[in-house]
């Protein structure tokens, strides 16, 4: 399913060396050698109206967004920082009609891509043609298992939708690595079983989860609506998760890091679980051209002004990564810790075997 011409570096010395680059690069406050991976969120529009997440609810988009050709012309910049993943996603990234020729110009210069969407708008020709363009694996929202409950989760009748997107897929020749993403909320943390009996049977790869939060991309998101979202009793959530892992494991689905799950409390606690990676590891580019590490903290680089080498390499990004360093913002978002906590030292030294097969899934 993978070749050197869609990047995958199957060896592990390519991942250790991208570790020692990326580590030195964090802890001696160096530029970076290379940054392995990029989190472009193509688009801001979407066709969920999730109570849990506030990126489609921006008026800002349309022909304001980056094009085609701005897009794939950061492809040089990619290649030149060692760029080996490009994760996609949005808003909703199928609501583009550039999708898969985005996916091909990546696969065409050796970088794979991931893909994050919702799922409601992928017909099987779609899945079909995404997979010939390149696509690694794709990453699905799923929060509910019952109809109407999602439909209060995600503000849509989608859930017949979903299901169909993961058996197109799934179905491709060969098959497209489906991953489950749920986001763990008051609504759903009773029925989290449910979700992944359902999944089971489709053959999923992964199905991970992610405490709703209301910072980063999703700060407009008010305190009030966002304290009832919040999962009531996180203990019994915890213990509900790492009982699940154990059953995952025994039918082959990867899962969250056991440390993630183990952390699972400081979701909404101001403390730094592991030594955060964002500008490092990966750097995050939105659907306007703006480089940051993460959402929580801008650099006011843009590439529509300056290069993307230019840009990781400018005082403004370095000062950004600076304040990533000392950040305790209450965070523990899949797409933030769990890279984190995989170049968390300590944590590799107990678990290599673990790290090795979560590294492959990128390199």
């Amino acid at each position: 399913m993978s070749s050197a011409a869609d990047g995958k570096n199957t060896g592990i010395m390519p991942m250790v060396s991208d570790y020692i680059a990326v580590w030195l690069s964090r802890h001696t406050n160096t530029a970076p050698v290379r940054i392995p991976v990029v989190y472009l969120d193509i688009t801001s529009k979407c066709n969920s109206a999730c109570v849990t997440c506030n990126v489609g609810k921006s008026t800002r988009g349309g022909a304001d967004e980056l094009t085609t050709d701005e897009i794939t012309s950061l492809i040089p910049g990619m290649k030149q920082l060692g760029v080996k993943l490009v994760s996609i996603g949005g808003g909703e990234p199928t609501m583009r009609d550039d999708l898969v020729d985005c996916i091909a110009a990546f696969r065409n210069c050796g970088i794979r891509t991931h893909m994050n969407t919702n799922g409601l708008a992928v017909t099987a020709s779609r899945a079909k043609e995404l997979a010939r363009a390149g696509l690694s694996v794709v990453h699905i929202s799923l929060d509910s298992a019952d109809r109407a409950e999602y439909e209060i989760i995600r503000g849509v009748d989608g859930l017949e939708a979903v299901l169909n997107t993961i058996k197109y897929f799934r179905s491709c020749v060969p098959p497209v690595p489906v991953g489950i993403n749920v986001t763990l909320t008051s609504l759903n943390e009773n029925s989290l079983r449910d979700i992944v009996e359902m999944c089971v049977p489709l053959d999923v790869s992964r199905i991970q989860f992610t405490p709703v939060h209301a910072h980063m991309q999703h700060r407009g998101i008010s305190g009030k609506v966002f304290d009832k979202l919040k999962p009531v009793d996180m203990t019994k959530l915890m213990k509900t998760l790492l009982d699940m892992e154990l059953q995952l494991k025994k039918r082959n689905i990867r899962t969250n890091s056991h440390y993630f799950l183990e952390h699972l409390q400081n979701a909404y606690r101001p403390v730094r679980t592991v030594p955060c990676v964002a500008g490092f590891l990966f750097v995050i580019i939105d659907s306007f051209g703006n480089v940051m590490p993460c959402y929580e903290y801008a650099s006011g680089g843009n590439i529509r002004k300056n290069e993307l080498v230019s840009i990781i390499n400018s005082p403004g990004f370095k000062a950004s990564k600076e304040r990533v360093k000392t950040c305790v913002a209450p965070c523990l978002d899949v797409g933030s810790a769990e890279p984190a906590i995989g170049f968390h030292l300590p944590y590799i030294c107990l678990h290599p075997y673990e790290i090795y097969c979560r590294a492959r899934q990128y390199f």
